[in-house]
């Protein structure tokens, strides 16, 4: 049994393509009403796991997640990009012992 289209694929009401849900518009508002930008947050846990053990791990995991959850609101995903094709030039190798030669 065939099912029948109101509207042809792609076309018809809702959201037009590109434009944020509810949901994202209203996490964007919140973070820039309290000025928290998430990546900006992940750097600054990086960093201090880097530089000095200020907090205990679980709080340093703890904060890194909810930073990690909010820019799935703010910043749109990266898509995998395949590379296909042959390489065209390839790399000379040279192997050398000793030091350089003069230039």
């Amino acid at each position: 049994m065939a099912t029948l289209r109101k509207f042809p694929t792609g076309a018809g009401p809702g959201r037009p393509k590109g434009s944020k849900s509810r949901d994202k518009a209203a996490v964007l508002d919140v973070c820039r009403r309290f000025k928290c930008d998430p990546i900006e947050g992940l750097i600054r846990v990086s960093q201090s796991l880097r530089d000095t053990p200020r907090k205990s791990l679980s709080a340093q995991k703890l904060e890194a997640w909810c930073y990690a959850e909010l820019a799935q609101y703010c910043y749109p995903k990266l898509k995998a990009v395949e590379h296909s094709g042959k390489v065209q030039h390839e790399l000379p190798l040279v192997v050398a012992e000793g030091p350089p030669p003069p230039s």
